[in-house]
């Protein structure tokens, strides 16, 4: 009997484990998925700026 309680507890950790390291990497990826929304933005932004100040240049 102990023996599958020890089985029993072994194999609870394992999923445990299993399911806390899949939440950090879903946060992770959901955290550096935000970053690169907003990086892209920013290049946006800037790309915006030169291509105006490239056209007030021009005239």
């Amino acid at each position: 009997m102990t023996t599958v309680v020890l089985i029993c507890a072994v194999l609870a950790s394992l999923a445990g484990g299993v399911l806390l390291a899949y939440a950090i990497c879903y946060s992770m990826f959901n955290i550096f998925r935000i970053h690169s929304i907003q990086v892209a933005q920013q290049r946006a932004a800037q790309r915006q700026a030169q291509a105006m100040t490239a056209a007030d240049a021009a005239i």
